[in-house]
């Protein structure tokens, strides 16, 4: 993955010239990703969706958030 992005960076930078990256999203389906820093090491432990930790939070934004966030995420 991460010589991937360091493809892309590369590429980017043959096109756009004086290009410079802020941050890379990436996403997947059904399991959760992790976010390395530049030494590759973990930044942030990965929350999977099935996690049930914000559940308390979620709630008290009300149903009709939890519908919308639901249909865009």
């Amino acid at each position: 993955m991460v010589e991937c992005i360091d493809e892309v960076v590369t590429l980017s930078k043959t096109v756009l010239q004086d290009v410079q990256v802020a941050g890379i999203g990436i996403t997947g389906m059904a399991e959760s990703g992790v976010v390395l820093g530049s030494d590759n090491q973990v930044l942030v432990q990965p929350i999977a969706w099935f996690d049930s930790r914000g559940e308390s939070q979620m709630a008290q934004l009300g149903e009709e958030f939890r519908i919308e966030y639901q249909s865009k995420t």
